[in-house]
């Protein structure tokens, strides 16, 4: 999907579905890929999704810590505060 209300609602959608291993790679990759979007609100979502997944997945934990890290130096207030919360949370 192009647009970013789409993109947004996919994003808080993608985690809750029941999905085989497979599906959730793909769900995974395409979480990454909004991270890309120029919108904000998608780029929260999708950290937020990954962040989801991963307390149901723990071999992607690791690479889910290394992408919020990453982004905590970002230049938009709202994804360096979301970040903050997520690593926060993984971190218990």
């Amino acid at each position: 999907f192009d647009q970013q209300e789409i993109r947004w609602h996919a994003a808080q959608m993608l985690p809750r579905l029941q999905v085989t291993a497979e599906e959730q790679e793909r769900i995974v990759q395409v979480l990454l890929e909004y991270l890309k979007d120029s919108s904000r609100i998608v780029q929260v979502n999708a950290l937020q999704a990954l962040e989801d997944i991963s307390l149901n997945n723990r071999k992607i934990e690791a690479m889910v810590k290394e992408v919020l890290e990453s982004n905590a130096n970002s230049e938009s207030t709202a994804v360096r505060s979301r970040c903050v919360k997520l690593l926060t949370q993984l971190n218990r």
